[in-house]
């Protein structure tokens, strides 16, 4: 016998939100937006309790008097005109 540790996980070392075993890759077809990201962002500012904040920053997000999405990957044009939601 070893007194050294197991090196895979125990049951309860995993979360309860990650799958058991290997990953599974398949083909995803769905639009990567669209309303599974809405409800996703809805839920997220509910859950750190600011969803009108929250929701009057996303709104100002690419807008002409509001600020760069840091992570989108347009271009900003000046006179372009807004990025509609």
């Amino acid at each position: 016998m070893s007194d050294q540790p197991s090196l895979s996980p125990s049951p309860a070392d995993v979360p309860a939100n990650e799958p058991a075993g290997k990953p599974v890759f398949a083909p995803y077809n769905p639009p990567a937006g669209g309303w599974g990201a809405l409800r996703a962002t809805a839920r997220a500012l509910r859950e750190q309790s600011i969803v009108l904040k929250g929701s009057e920053t996303l709104l100002s997000m690419n807008q002409p008097d509001g600020f760069d999405c840091p992570g989108c990957a347009c271009i900003a044009t000046p006179g372009a005109g807004a990025v509609g939601i």
